[in-house]
C-alpha cells in the first residue's frame, strides 16, 4: 500500500514538472523502467531515495506520501 502511495505521488510530481518518464529518468539518472516500476508500487525504495526524490520533485511531491519511509 505504501509503495502505491509513494508511486502515485511521484507519478503525480512528474506531471505537474510536465515531465515524461524519459525525460524525468534522464534528469534523475536511472532507467525508464525503474521510474515506471517505482511509479506502480512495484519498486521497493532504498532508504536514501525518498529524500533524493523529495529534493528533486521539489515541490510538487507532498511530503506525507513519504512519511511512512525509514
Amino acid at each position: 500500500m505504501r509503495l502505491r502511495r509513494i508511486g502515485s505521488a511521484l507519478r503525480k510530481a512528474r506531471e505537474a514538472n510536465n515531465l515524461t518518464v524519459g525525460t524525468a529518468c534522464r534528469r534523475y539518472g536511472r532507467s525508464k523502467s525503474w521510474l515506471s516500476t517505482l511509479e506502480n508500487g512495484l519498486h521497493t525504495i532504498d532508504p536514501q531515495e525518498p529524500a533524493d526524490l523529495l529534493d528533486f520533485w521539489g515541490p510538487h511531491v507532498r511530503r506525507q506520501d513519504f512519511r511512512c519511509c525509514p
